[in-house]
């Protein structure tokens, strides 16, 4: 009797448990994939961090921003006349660093969901030098 009762409270607590989803937690996970282009800014700072100038850049429908799941990353930018690639690496909840060629450049999120990803990657920083950033703003 004990072996049934104990069969019986087994199969309730296995067809009882709840799948988790499977959604994407980490920044990782949610960056991985393809993004298009929405905007892009060049934002210029003087040396003690005050905005000079901001511009928009142009970008094309055919533009976009991929991270893959083995670390690397392309972009393309201006059409398919600029093609830059390299490697990412996730530092944070709410950062990451590009390493293209023998630069880093840490870049901080903004905002991101599903759908949206706005970016800032920032050129390494000189002390007491001016200095820009570049605002990324994607969708998928």
């Amino acid at each position: 009797m004990r072996k049934y009762l104990f069969l019986a409270i087994l199969a309730v607590a296995l067809f009882s448990c709840k799948k988790e989803d499977k959604t994407a937690t980490g920044l990782k996970e949610q960056l991985t994939g393809g993004w298009d282009y929405g905007t892009l800014y060049q934002n210029d700072y003087d040396a003690k961090g005050k905005l000079l100038t901001s511009v928009r850049l142009q970008t094309r429908s055919n533009d976009y921003f991929e991270f893959a799941e083995n670390d690397t990353f392309v972009s393309t930018f201006d059409g398919l006349a600029e093609v830059t690639t390299g490697t990412y690496n996730v530092t944070s909840t709410t950062a990451f660093t590009l390493k293209i060629g023998n630069t880093t450049y840490p870049c901080r999120v903004v905002s991101l969901n599903l759908t949206n990803l706005v970016f800032v990657m920032a050129n390494p920083k000189v002390v007491n030098q001016p200095y820009t950033e570049y605002v990324h703003t994607l969708s998928r």
